[in-house]
């Protein structure tokens, strides 16, 4: 309300809806504000006016409507992904980002994974507990499958894949197998999932390792999973279930992203065009 004062030079109370509407395209215009900020100032203004200042029928704060860009989300190539997954030395780590790639999981929903959600008989994974609480199953890879059984064997939790470490005292002066037991006697007994934090860092030290130079994290193998497979021709409403998007505009965007998919159409004008007689 101050900076709407300054710009008239008069008290906000005395200004008219015309006014206060060449202020709101003032703001769009000349100013570029971008439209989080210029949805607050409406609100600061649509306050004022309507609870204090008791003005009637003014239509202004109706009329101005402001729509976030969406950019496009960052996809790794599936050699950048190969780099990335390969530098990884940790195996808790490597498991699980395999894991999110394979399945285009959260990476919520990658760490509390549990026993009961693998159904290896039918090739599949339950998500129990996705964006917005929703349930979906994804497939599951047979070689990922056989990699999740080995990594659990490793430490044997009865509830979770992936159990905390946390708390676990590794002496370095120990053997490797010595240190990997201690490391498994504190996984069997946790009582939480692995933290995502941990996770995110070891994608951090893994991307700065592999050379790829594209910015990217650990949901960044989500997006890719999604493109390579419409890529390889998945049909956009699988992949849209697979991902658990509630609509399948939220999977549209993955369609600018697809190398695959412009090589197609360059195909498919060339035998349009190839139909039509010569001029």
């Amino acid at each position: 309300m101050r900076l709407l004062g300054e710009h008239y030079s008069a008290d906000p109370a005395t200004l008219s809806e015309k006014q206060v509407r060449d202020y709101l395209v003032f703001l769009i215009r000349d100013k570029g504000l971008r439209p989080a900020s210029i949805r607050q100032a409406r609100a600061a203004l649509r306050l004022f006016y309507e609870m204090i200042a008791r003005v009637e029928k003014w239509t202004v704060f109706d009329e101005v409507r402001t729509k976030d860009s969406r950019p496009l989300p960052k996809v790794l190539s599936r050699s950048e992904v190969a780099a990335v997954l390969g530098a990884l030395r940790v195996q808790r780590f490597r498991m699980v980002l395999r894991l999110i790639y394979a399945c285009g999981l959260r990476l919520g929903e990658a760490v509390a994974l549990e026993v009961r959600d693998i159904d290896g008989k039918e090739g599949r994974l339950l998500v129990r507990d996705g964006k917005g609480g929703k349930q979906r199953y994804v497939p599951l890879p047979k070689n990922i499958l056989i990699e999740l059984r080995a990594w659990w064997v490793t430490h044997r939790h009865p509830r979770f894949i992936f159990p905390s470490a946390r708390g676990a005292r590794l002496d370095r002066r120990a053997s490797d197998a010595e240190q990997a037991a201690a490391l498994a006697a504190q996984q069997a007994k946790a009582t939480m999932p692995m933290s995502g934090g941990t996770v995110q860092n070891a994608f951090g030290l893994a991307l700065a390792a592999s050379g790829v130079t594209k910015p990217a994290s650990v949901h960044t193998l989500r997006h890719s999973y999604a493109t390579h497979l419409l890529e390889e021709g998945v049909n956009i409403r699988v992949v849209s279930a697979y991902l658990g998007h509630a609509n399948i505009e939220q999977t549209v965007v993955y369609l600018h992203l697809t190398e695959a998919s412009e090589a197609r159409a360059h195909e498919a004008l060339a035998r349009m065009l190839g139909s039509l007689p010569a001029s």
